[in-house]
Parts: structure tokens; C-alpha cells; sequence
């Protein structure tokens, strides 16, 4: 979630709708990255997808987990309805304490 209070910091329409799907899809794509590292053709043709994936663009587990996050953090909150004004000013106030 700490990914999110960034992005909170460059955009004001982040939602929790984007905050939670970021949080969860980032979780399982790193488990699929790491269960692929660890025990290949675990996920059969999904294995291959992610392995050239990850050979293609090598980055580690957590990097893909953190990139799946913030796409779908600012995707999901572009498309849902902003937060109140009131609340997005409390939560800038609190970060400038």
C-alpha cells in the first residue's frame, strides 16, 4: 500500500478500489514470478508465457509485482469516481506533519 500513498501524491483521483486492486493483483504476480523461479513448469503454459516474459525484460519479482500495482492503481481510480475533496486534502495534510 505504500506504492499507493505515493502515487496519492502525484494524482488526486486515486481511489481504494485502485489502492486494493493494485495491492492484491501485484501480490499474485509476484507468486507467479517467484513460482516459476523456483519450481519451473509448476503453471504449464503459463510458465512459458512468464518466463519469456521475465527473460525478455529481466526484472525481479517484486519490480513486475510493483509495475502490475501502480497500472492498476491509476487505471482503476481513472475509472472510478474520485474521493471526496474534504478527504484527499486530510490525507495531503498529514503526509506535510
Amino acid at each position: 500500500l505504500f506504492e499507493s500513498e505515493i502515487v496519492m501524491l502525484w494524482t488526486r483521483r486515486g481511489s481504494a478500489q485502485g489502492a486494493v486492486a493494485g495491492f492484491f493483483c501485484g501480490l499474485v504476480t509476484v507468486a507467479l514470478f517467484f513460482i516459476v523461479r523456483v519450481a519451473p513448469g509448476a503453471l504449464g503454459s503459463l510458465d512459458q508465457w512468464i518466463g519469456y516474459l521475465s527473460k525478455t525484460i529481466p526484472m525481479l519479482e517484486g519490480t513486475w509485482g510493483l509495475a502490475v500495482n501502480v497500472l492498476l492503481f491509476v487505471g482503476i481510480s481513472c475509472v472510478t469516481s474520485p474521493p471526496a475533496h474534504e478527504r484527499t486534502e486530510a490525507f495531503r495534510a498529514a503526509l506535510e506533519k
